[in-house]
């Protein structure tokens, strides 16, 4: 299931993040299409020792599958997805809280707590 937002929608969820949150879930994305494509990682790894200098020309092939595995592990949308699941969560602590001070050092650290009741 996709979540359709518009432009300013994807704006606004992208201000309310700072930078560090945003680094957080793209290395998190990353790291699953890495483990997804790891077969033609090690294809290309495999091409470009086998070439040398010459990888360049004779291992296109193989570099393109490897870039079109990485940009196709994750469904369009999904990075505006996560964002916004993460931002409910964090609304949803201060909801509970009710305190801007905690809410802030939450976003700052870019994890959420949970509480125990």
């Amino acid at each position: 299931m996709t979540i359709k937002m518009s432009p300013e929608e994807v704006r606004e969820y992208r201000m309310k993040f700072p930078s560090k949150v945003q680094d957080i879930v793209r290395a998190e994305m990353k790291k699953e299409a890495e483990a997804a494509c790891i077969a033609t990682s090690e294809a290309f790894a495999a091409c470009a020792k086998a070439q040398g200098l010459m990888v360049i020309f004779r291992c296109q092939e193989v570099n393109k599958a490897w870039q079109d595995c990485m940009k196709n592990a994750h469904p369009p949308g999904e990075y505006e997805r996560r964002l916004r699941a993460l931002w409910d969560e964090k609304e949803k602590t201060f909801e509970r809280t009710n305190d801007p001070e905690k809410l802030r050092k939450v976003m700052s650290e870019g994890r959420v707590e949970h509480h125990k009741y």
